[in-house]
């Protein structure tokens, strides 16, 4: 199952926060057709795997997505610029 770190929420919902983004959206995690993962703002669905922070729903997920990167976590990690995103393998 896909992991998503408390901080890597936190780093989401600052920057929906910095881009003056409505409650109602947060962003959704995509495959993209080079095999890469994007992010898109969007509205969460019924179906959707959601992830929160403080309350609001900062990024969602289709099932079939989650069920795709099986042994993946989504953290923060500190970048010259600030805090980013990173996508890595689990260990075990």
């Amino acid at each position: 199952m896909l992991t998503v770190t408390d901080s890597a929420c936190a780093t989401i919902a600052n920057l929906l926060e910095s881009n003056d983004a409505p409650e109602s959206v947060a962003l959704r995690l995509t495959a993209a057709e080079q095999g890469g993962l994007g992010l898109s703002p969007d509205a969460p669905s019924d179906e959707d795997q959601s992830y929160h922070h403080e309350g609001r729903t900062v990024l969602v997920i289709t099932p079939e997505l989650v069920q795709q990167l099986d042994g993946v976590i989504l953290d923060t990690e500190l970048g010259e610029d600030g805090p980013r995103l990173a996508i890595r393998r689990s260990v075990g």
